[in-house]
């Protein structure tokens, strides 16, 4: 960098940060930032790809467990939540805990969760509703917690127990983020099975939470029938994908624990109506009759590029990114792309930025044909409304372990890289490498990094909540 250009990239900080104070702050409430869980922030002004390089750590807070829950923020906390069942409100600017809670937990007998003891707290991210001060938060004994964001204390009528004794803890719990409509008042979740443990049977349930009345489940969808095989788990960290317009959701699945594996609902994707009604669903026709475990382990990416039909995106653990118009699931994928070798790994959630119409996979293993390899992979609308490689930056190690999604703020795209224990930065128009989290993170990075507010927030394995920002101490 030029004298020149390091003098324009300090008056850029300078700037940003003097206005910062008058800026209203945005909120990340949910996994993915949204209920299309695009991972992408449009509000975020701070962190771009002149200021990006300057990022330096703020604070450190140790929360004394394994997190996969992405940090969220809302109110002005960030909220934090680990596998030991504890969650965490966190003042942003200086990493102090404002409060804390202990929630239920499970001991399994699932060796996915030995780093933990193999006990279940919270696998989640939890979900905030702005509008009417609730947290909503997922504990391992599979009960529905909405918390008051402020002080941490149960709301009135709450906790609901979520699963009927056929389907509890410790063989079933919920994986992803609870996905709120607030247009019905409905919070929907989705459940899974640690290491396939039978007998259950994964679902998608609807749960009535109108302020201020008691909860209720109005419905529930079982993906393989409520006494057919065993599995059909749901395993995306996004839960469901709620489309713009609140229309209807969308969700993908895991296989049945039987031949073929991708029988009744199972290794499918499927378009629900808000009262889980099925619309729409569609198996890949290179899942049919395998008996190899093709779990969809990711949530459908919901986007809409200007002239093309709304599309989802979903990876699948076989390795390929299937594309699909979402009002017509039913003809199958429109185009599949064979992102990494089959891995056996989580798969984690694409993003997308529709400023620059691109579509982000972290991968955790070459393709094995030369075409992609593992990193982070820039997916580009073309003309026939296609994605088409943009660019790829190889970091981390090529071992086909969890692919962590990446997100997108403000012309930059942040990759995790799982095992690697890094968070990346790149511009996401070039590619160009602009910084990464160094060494301080431990044990893996396996949860979704946030960016609001001219912060990146980044969850250790080892139970580490790191801050980093353009000062020691950024002004909010």
């Amino acid at each position: 960098m030029t004298v020149g250009q390091s003098l324009a990239t300090i008056a850029a900080i300078m700037l940003l940060l003097n206005g910062a104070t008058a800026r209203a702050q945005i909120d990340w409430p949910t996994f993915g930032f949204d209920d299309q869980r695009t991972g992408y922030n449009p509000q975020e002004t701070i962190l771009s790809p002149q200021t990006v390089p300057s990022l330096q750590l703020q604070w450190t807070a140790n929360l004394g467990a394994p997190m996969t829950a992405q940090p969220i923020e809302a109110n002005g906390l960030l909220y934090a939540a680990t596998w030991a069942g504890m969650i965490y409100a966190i003042d942003p600017a200086s990493g102090s805990i404002v409060w804390s809670k202990q929630l239920g937990a499970t001991q399994t007998i699932c060796d996915d969760f030995a780093a933990n003891g193999d006990i279940v707290g919270i696998i989640g991210t939890p979900t905030i509703d702005t509008s009417n001060g609730r947290v909503f938060v997922v504990s391992g004994d599979d009960l529905l917690h909405a918390l008051d964001p402020a002080t941490g204390n149960e709301l009135p009528n709450y906790p609901l127990q979520l699963l009927e004794p056929a389907n509890n803890a410790p063989r079933t719990f919920v994986f992803g983020s609870p996905t709120y409509n607030p247009g019905n008042n409905s919070l929907y979740l989705t459940t899974a099975s640690v290491c396939d443990i039978s007998p259950y049977h994964g679902q998608v349930m609807r749960v009535d939470v109108t302020p201020g009345a008691a909860p209720k489940i109005l419905r529930r969808w079982f993906v393989d029938g409520g006494t057919g095989p065993d599995g059909g788990g749901v395993w995306g960290p996004g839960g469901v994908a709620i489309g713009p317009y609140n229309k209807a959701l969308f969700v993908s699945t895991g296989n049945a624990l039987t031949y073929p594996e991708n029988q009744f609902y199972g290794d499918h994707v499927v378009r629900l109506g808000l009262d889980l009604n099925v619309e729409a669903a569609n198996s890949p026709s290179d899942l049919d009759n395998q008996a190899v475990d093709s779990d969809f382990e990711s949530t459908p990416l919901l986007y809409h590029p200007p002239g093309c039909p709304p599309s989802l995106a979903v990876l699948n653990k076989n390795g390929a990114l299937y594309v699909y118009n979402r009002n017509a699931i039913a003809n199958g994928p429109t185009q599949e792309l064979q992102i990494m070798g089959q891995t056996g790994g989580f798969d984690g959630d694409a993003a997308y930025d529709p400023s620059l119409n691109q579509v982000y996979v972290t991968s955790n293993a070459d393709d094995g044909v030369g075409i992609f390899f593992h990193g982070i992979i820039a997916l580009s609308l073309q003309s026939d409304c296609s994605l088409g490689l943009a660019w790829q930056q190889q970091f981390g190690t090529n071992d086909g372990f969890a692919t962590i999604p990446p997100i997108a703020a403000n012309g930059v795209v942040y990759a995790p890289t799982g095992d690697g224990s890094s968070v990346f930065a790149f511009d996401g128009a070039s590619g160009q490498y602009l910084w990464d989290t160094g060494a301080f993170a431990q044990g893996g990075v396996l949860a979704a990094p946030t960016v609001a507010n001219g912060q990146l927030f980044v969850a250790d394995f080892a139970g580490n909540l790191f801050a980093f920002g353009l000062t020691p101490s950024t002004p909010r």
